[in-house]
């Protein structure tokens, strides 16, 4: 684009220049001849134009010393050529006014103007540009009158092509006459007007003011605004009066929500003047969508300003004032010229959240400035801060940002510098592009020092940007006109930018730059030294080449003129080398490229020895030709020997109608490789692709087609294989089997014909397979009135892990119509399909059966069907399919624009698995559908009702099944959806907003609603727990569906949490996650535990499945009791933080104190207490299934957990710990330091014995050793020593194992058996002296101490003290079979006693026990077994 000060400021100049050249004749004194005249004039215009591009050319210039001069043929080029030119200026005026300093002017005509375009920027600075175009002005300047017949602007000028007529007149004199200015203009190719009369004479100090302009829709001042619909413009501006009391109004109207109506005043108030103006106007329609609503309604300016007669100003306030933003300026200006200025802008809140426009939200936005100094050289200093804004690609959750200007003299003064600096940072910052978020990152910092001249230009001494992800610094001057400096970035983790490039990069990078350049005319050069290190792309041939260490370096340019051109630019990787130098410029191009590849195996396993790839560019910019060869050579592909392999391509017209020739030349594993094939794209259109002889081992291909602009396609080609081993080498992949076909195309005006014969074996490669193919079609008319004959057969095609045992298309070509009938098997699937195809005029094709099934499920039409085609589309009436019971009905027109309509009814779910098996959904299917547009953008409302539906995730997870009804509108590319979700009792979401139809689009989904958190404990009653709670959700999802970016919030009130089996029991739980982007911010947590003590949770997850979920949460816990079971009940205080990947190995690091810990070792049944063998679960409730099938997982083993934490944890007891029970009493204390993983712990440190001792019946003994450790799985693990002297013997007692199941082991010296330590550590006697209340005893010792020990069951039925139902008591015995005796033996006295059963009548008996206590107990009752 043109620079405007050149294009307006110096083309108005030129009339002005022209009149000048009377002035250079008076003051040559007349001595000049004409030619000399001429030339003067001539470097007078060129000096007002030049720029180093441009060219000014005058045809002829009569009378240049006279009173009527006129110019001719007045030219102006660039290198683009002829900008503007002017057929004739014609000038009457006085030439000896001007020694009165004086210019007057009788008459200025200008006939015909031209300006097609804007000139073309000048590539470099113009001398003497910013010096003053003209001498200074004559004191009085009277133009009487003057014309412009006609000027004719391009497009690129004004924004639309236009044409103006133009006359008036002007008059500048001293301040008694002042300005006068009349002018109308109108446009000559609309009906569009313009009128000015401006009246100010300063001595008076009376001002007259009449602007009038009236444009039709589409005309300039719309294009040039830009506004919306391009309405017609009305604007009227009056103001009369003195400059005491002097009153204007503007009215500007273009058309609905854009216009402003007003009033200005200017009033004498004591010595000074005071300004007072009030404006309202509706801008809102001007605007674009996304600032709209910030000028929503009526946005008002006023303001008062207070002009003294010394000098002063006094801003009292100017205010701008909109529907959700607010403009504010007050201050002075002293007499002295001395500024005193603030400025300040913010955000107008609207909304709960701050100020709201359309897809906008602003919590806060303040930007403030403040202007101190002389005003000629004025101190600026300004800071902006913005919070929590959300834009439609872009949010950002802080904005802090200042800039300081301080000028070292006179802003009027060229020489005068500004000393600038500016800084920025951002924190929580997201981008809706997914792949840019990632390569931006969440915060970024800019920082910028330097001297800038008043021109703009900047010598920058820092300049820096700095993100999580990038470091960028530039160091050098910067400008429109220039720029020259070094460029430095840095990245340290190219994985960043993995996703924008599309790419798996990896590695770290660096780049230097040197630049020179102008950026207004788009020119360039750049020195580059790059380099990067563990470089990876994830392309495994790139990475073989260039992988690890990378280099770039060399010179890459671009033109002012669109050429571009590279300096010995070489890239440099471990295993290749690439070199691009030379030029393409619009006149000659000249560019050559070399790839060179020592060794192919480090590309490719599969290949071997060396490779050159070279390219040479010539002919020029608009029309390059070019050669390029690839070269193999010593070469081995897939083990077969290639010594020697070239591909040559010649090419010429790359642009517009590329036309090459290749051909392939030398050796692949022994056997010739020869061919040649020419390849072009008319530059009418379509694409020519002949010539093809192409031979390979015993394959061989021929032939070649023309597709004209039509579509139209003509030729023959074939393929013959004997074996397409032969093409293994180059499709580097083991191919096999035999093939052949051959392709006919024909075409006569607008009938195209086509025949197909191609038979196959054996086909393998690339993971296809087919075992045989046999076809021979023919079709004929193939667009009009097509007609199919032949067959074709396939047998066993695998593909995709998919196979297909047979496929059968059978066609009969009549005169009128082709029968059809096709039929495919495949793993249980089967298709069945019977159709005619009539060649009428439309084509109908008649669908008599369709028939899919799986198993016992089938898709099928539910009566025969018509389709018509015509005019490139298809008409559906009321085609039904029949699915499982439910109906499909598809109605209207499918082509290029869509008109159909679809029902569904009672569809069932589960006849997806027709097409897709496993699939596994449940639910009914209710909806219909009206679809238009186009096919890749279609259009029209939807509404559907899924009832009871349920899949393999949502059952697995014990979810209840959901119903959804739902609707929306197909709009393009994106559909709107609103959408409610009830899940069963358990509460409901509702869904809205709009989603991609593509896979890669934006998500834009709100989430809301309420659910009971008890729809979990479907699934978690299985292992014994249970939640309550009420949750409600609240956000939005965004980002693509690949990588999903989430804002809103989930909170959980008034729940509460249970595990039976530990005897874990919250209460009071709150919860508060809050999600921004791809990040999830648990903003509280907390809940009390049983004994009230408090548990509270903070910190963040990123949406990374990727990366395992990766975040940092800290947990506190204060007088905690998390655990109250059998097993164990336990008080702690903690402090724990989880981070690195949650869900994968996140590290688990802080302190834990144990307040309490209380460990009891239960009293157990006795050791032969075990299920029987063989036992088998009948019919188990869903309860115990579960159970049933956790513990024969458990019992299956497990494999590589794919959670396993880092532990670095800190265990300290300052409180206690307890271990009890049968006799043992125990406290501990000590530390432990726990660090490896979760799958392998590894604790350092164990708690230790503080007191305690065991007491066996009436023995007491003392422990010599306690501790208390834990096992892989983090259960606590006893190992306790007690000894004391009995019986003549030293006796130790060993506990060791889980505390719910501990091992007591007894030993003693000298060794004895454990019956006999026992009856001497209980009695100080041997167990054969022992009477028979000692007898019982210790039989009750016996089953409290046996835990399944097998010597003390021995003792049990050494004296015959079997269980109650299992009695081998020889005198129960003696008694008879009526009358049994025996002994029970239990975990206490009470429980331990001698029993006798006396059987009355059959199921009638009388029981009598006398326990050890001596307590007495009769009883008579009745059995019976089932």
């Amino acid at each position: 684009m043109a620079s405007p000060r050149f294009s307006l400021h110096r083309t108005s100049a030129l009339a002005v220049a022209l009149l000048v050249l009377l002035g250079l004749s008076v003051l040559a004194a007349g001595s000049y001849a004409a030619e000399e005249e001429k030339g003067i004039l001539a470097d007078l215009i060129s000096r007002a134009l030049s720029t180093p591009a441009s060219r000014v050319s005058i045809g002829a210039i009569d009378g240049a010393l006279s009173a009527d001069a006129t110019v001719r043929d007045l030219k102006i080029a660039d290198r683009d050529g002829v900008w503007l030119s002017v057929n004739r200026v014609r000038i009457v005026w006085r030439r000896l006014a001007l020694l009165q300093r004086r210019l007057e002017i009788d008459q200025l005509d200008i006939d015909q103007m031209d300006m097609p375009r804007r000139p073309v920027p000048a590539e470099a600075p113009v001398s003497g540009e910013d010096q003053p175009l003209l001498p200074e002005l004559p004191l009085r300047v009277d133009i009487k009158q003057f014309t412009l017949a006609r000027a004719d602007f391009g497009q690129p000028v004004l924004g639309v092509a236009s044409s103006f007529s133009t006359g008036g007149n002007a008059k500048l004199g001293p301040p008694s006459e002042g300005l006068q200015l009349f002018l109308d203009a109108q446009r000559l190719d609309r009906p569009a007007t313009l009128n000015v009369r401006l009246n100010l004479v300063p001595q008076t100090q009376r001002l007259d003011l009449m602007v009038n302009l009236d444009e039709p829709a589409g005309g300039i001042i719309s294009e040039l605004g830009n506004i919306p619909g391009r309405p017609p413009v009305k604007l009227k501006i009056n103001g009369s009066g003195v400059l005491d009391a002097f009153n204007a109004k503007l009215v500007f109207d273009a058309g609905e929500g854009i216009g402003a109506n007003g009033d200005a005043t200017v009033n004498r108030e004591g010595a000074g003047r005071r300004l007072g103006f009030n404006l309202a106007a509706e801008a809102s329609g001007m605007l674009p969508d996304v600032a709209a609503p910030v000028f929503a309604g009526t946005t008002r300016l006023t303001g008062a300003v207070l002009f003294a007669d010394d000098g002063a100003v006094s801003i009292q306030g100017i205010n701008l004032a909109a529907a959700a933003a607010r403009l504010d300026i007050a201050g002075a200006l002293s007499a002295a010229q001395i500024a005193d200025i603030r400025v300040s802008a913010q955000n107008t809140p609207n909304t709960e959240g701050g100020a709201l426009a359309k897809d906008v939200r602003i919590k806060r936005f303040a930007f403030d400035a403040h202007i101190a100094g002389p005003l000629d050289a004025p101190e600026i200093a300004s800071t902006l801060d913005v919070e929590d804004a959300r834009l439609p690609s872009v949010s950002l959750g802080r904005l802090e940002a200042n800039l300081t200007m301080t000028p070292n003299g006179s802003i009027a003064n060229t020489s005068t510098l500004l000393n600038l600096s500016a800084d920025a940072r951002v924190k929580g910052l997201e981008l809706e592009n997914p792949a840019l978020a990632q390569a931006v990152g969440r915060e970024a910092r800019f920082t910028a020092r330097g001297v800038s001249t008043t021109r703009g230009v900047i010598d920058f001494q820092t300049f820096e940007l700095k993100s999580e992800t990038l470091s960028a610094g530039f160091k050098g001057r910067a400008g429109r006109a220039e720029l020259r400096g070094r460029l430095e970035v840095s990245a340290p983790d190219l994985a960043r930018f993995g996703a924008v490039a599309g790419l798996a990069l990896k590695g770290e990078a660096t780049l230097k730059a040197d630049l020179e350049g102008t950026p207004r005319s788009n020119r360039f050069t750049a020195q580059i030294d790059a380099a990067a290190d563990r470089f990876a792309t994830g392309i495994t041939p790139v990475d073989g080449l260039y992988g690890g260490a990378l280099t770039l370096a060399g010179g890459v340019r671009l033109d002012a003129d669109g050429g571009f051109g590279f300096s010995d630019l070489r890239l440099t990787g471990p295993n290749a080398s690439a070199r691009v130098d030379g030029a393409v410029t619009p006149k000659s191009a000249d560019l050559t490229a070399l790839l060179r590849i020592p060794e192919l195996s480090k590309a490719d396993k599969r290949a071997t020895g060396r490779a050159e790839i070279a390219a040479h560019v010539t002919g020029a910019l608009a029309q390059p030709d070019a050669t390029a060869t690839i070269s193999l050579r010593d070469a081995s592909l897939l083990g077969r020997p290639v010594p020697r392999l070239d591909v040559v391509a010649e090419a010429t017209n790359l642009r517009d109608a590329p036309d090459a020739h290749l051909r392939l030349d030398g050796e692949i594993d022994r056997k010739p490789a020869r061919g040649a094939v020419h390849i072009a794209r008319p530059k009418e259109g379509g694409l020519v692709i002949d010539g093809a002889d192409i031979a390979i081992g015993s394959v061989t291909a021929q032939g070649g087609v023309a597709l004209d602009p039509a579509h139209f396609a003509a030729g023959q080609f074939s393929l013959h294989a004997k074996n397409l081993d032969d093409l293994s080498a180059l499709a580097l992949e083991k191919l096999s089997g035999s093939l052949d076909a051959e392709v006919s195309l024909a075409h006569a005006d607008t009938r195209q014909d086509a025949a197909i014969k191609a038979n196959a074996e054996k086909i393998g490669g690339f993971g296809l397979g087919l075992d045989r193919l046999a076809a021979d079609l023919a079709l004929t008319d193939v667009y009009r009135h097509p007609i199919v004959s032949g067959s074709l057969a396939a047998d066993e095609a695998r593909f995709g892990g998919q196979a297909i045992s047979r496929v059968r298309l059978n066609a009969k070509g009549g005169a009128d119509a082709s029968d059809i009938a096709l039929s495919a098997a495949a793993r249980g699937f089967n298709l069945d399909m019977r159709a005619k195809v009539v060649a009428a005029d439309p084509v109908r094709l008649e669908i008599a059966k369709f028939e899919a099934t799986r198993g016992g499920d089938r898709i099928a039409l539910a009566q025969p069907a018509a389709i018509v085609i015509r005019d490139g589309g298809a008409d559906f009436r009321s085609l039904t399919l029949s699915l499982d019971g439910g109906r499909v009905t598809i109605d209207g027109r499918a082509g290029s624009k869509l008109d159909l309509k679809a029902l569904f009814r009672a569809i069932p779910l589960s006849a997806g698995d027709v097409f897709s098996p496993g699939l596994g959904l449940s639910g009914t299917l209710e909806g219909e559908a009206t679809i238009g547009g186009a096919p890749a953008a279609p259009t029209g409302p939807y509404r559907f009702r899924i009832s009871q539906l349920a899949a393999p995730q949502t059952r697995n997870a014990g979810l209840p099944p959901i119903d959804v009804d739902a609707s929306g509108r197909l709009e393009g590319t994106r559909t709107t959806l609103e959408a409610t979700l009830k899940v069963g009792q358990s509460g409901a979401l509702r869904v809205s907003g709009s989603a991609p139809l593509a896979a890669s689009g934006p998500l834009d989904l709100g989430l809301k609603g309420n659910l009971d958190a008890g729809v979990a404990n479907r699934s978690l009653s299985t292992a014994g727990r249970r939640v309550t709670g009420a949750i409600a959700v609240e956000g939005r999802l965004t980002g693509t569906a690949q990588q999903p970016s989430a804002s809103g919030s989930a909170t959980m009130s008034n729940g509460a949490f249970e595990d039976a089996i530990l005897g874990v029991r919250l209460t009071a739980i709150h919860a508060r996650l809050v999600a921004q982007g791809d990040h999830v911010t648990i903003e509280n947590a907390s809940a009390v535990t049983r004994n009230g003590g408090a548990i509270t949770a903070g910190g963040s997850i990123r949406l990374d499945p990727a990366g395992g979920f990766p975040g940092d949460i800290h947990v506190r816990g204060q007088n905690a009791q998390l655990v109250r079971s059998s097993l164990a009940t336990a008080e702690l205080n903690f402090d724990i933080n989880l981070s690195g990947p949650l869900v994968r190995d996140p590290r688990v690091g802080g302190r834990i104190d144990i307040l309490s810990l209380d460990i009891p070792i239960p009293d157990r049944l006795p050791g032969s207490l075990q299920p029987l063998p063989g036992t088998r679960h009948i019919d188990p409730t869903p309860t115990a299934a579960a159970r049933l099938a956790i513990a024969a997982k458990a019992k299956r083993g497990r494999g590589a957990a794919a959670f396993n934490a880092a532990l670095d944890l800190t265990i300290d007891v300052p409180g206690r710990i307890r271990v009890h029970g049968r006799g043992l009493n125990a406290q501990l204390g000590g530390n432990l330091r726990l660090t490896g993983t979760l799958a392998q712990p590894d604790p350092v440190g164990a708690f230790h014995l503080i007191s305690g001792d065991l007491r066996l019946l009436t023995s007491d003994l003392d422990f010599t050793r306690a501790n208390l450790t834990f096992a892989g799985d983090l259960s606590p693990e006893l190992d306790f020593l007690a000894t004391t002297q009995a019986g003549g013997a030293s006796v130790s007692v060993a506990i060791t194992g889980d505390p719910s199941d501990p091992q007591f082991v007894f030993t003693s010296s000298p060794d004895m058996p454990q019956d006999e330590i026992l009856s001497r550590l209980l009695f100080g006697a041997p167990s054969g002296q022992l009477s028979p209340t000692q007898a019982l005893a210790l039989a009750q010792a016996a089953a409290i101490y046996s835990g399944g020990n097998d010597a003390l069951e021995g003792l049990r039925r050494s004296l015959g003290l079997g269980t109650a139902s299992q009695s081998n008591n020889p005198l129960s015995k003696f008694l008879g079979d009526r009358v049994s005796l025996g002994v029970h033996t239990g975990a206490t006295a009470a429980e331990t006693g001698v029993g006798m059963n006396i059987t009355i009548y059959k199921q009638l008996k009388a029981r009598g026990v006398i326990d050890a206590t001596g307590n007495v107990s009769v009883g008579v009752g009745a059995e019976h077994e089932w």
